[in-house]
Order: structure tokens, then C-alpha cells, then sequence
């Protein structure tokens, strides 16, 4: 980790979009972990956070379909 602030944050909007969006519970999950998880890569709060294409990419590394 380089810098874990604001990770809670990113956690729980991408989690509110997961649900926002219909998508299953596990995938809602892993699609906030990931966010969080990418976010703690980079320096700086919300200028940390990651994208929805990093994030997805990074879902398919970890988690294949």
C-alpha cells in the first residue's frame, strides 16, 4: 500500500454503484474491493481513485469470469 486514504470512500461509492446498477451481490463486492484495492496503489485521496475501466480490468485479473 502507498496510500490508504480515502479507500473507505472509494469502497463505498463504488459499492453504491454496484447496487445502483443491479449488479449481483459477490460481483458488487469484488468490483468495491478492487476499486479500494487500486486506490491504495496511488498517492492522494480522491485523486487516488481509480477509473471504472482500471477497475474492471482489474476484476477480470483477479476474479475470471
Amino acid at each position: 500500500a502507498v496510500d490508504t486514504l480515502a479507500a473507505g470512500d472509494v469502497f463505498h461509492d463504488a459499492f453504491a454503484v454496484g447496487l445502483a446498477e443491479a449488479m449481483p451481490v459477490e460481483q458488487t463486492l469484488r468490483f468495491a474491493s478492487a476499486a479500494a484495492a487500486l486506490k491504495c496503489l496511488r498517492f492522494g485521496g480522491r485523486l487516488g481513485a481509480p477509473d471504472r475501466a482500471e477497475t474492471l480490468a482489474m476484476m477480470a485479473a483477479h476474479w475470471p469470469a
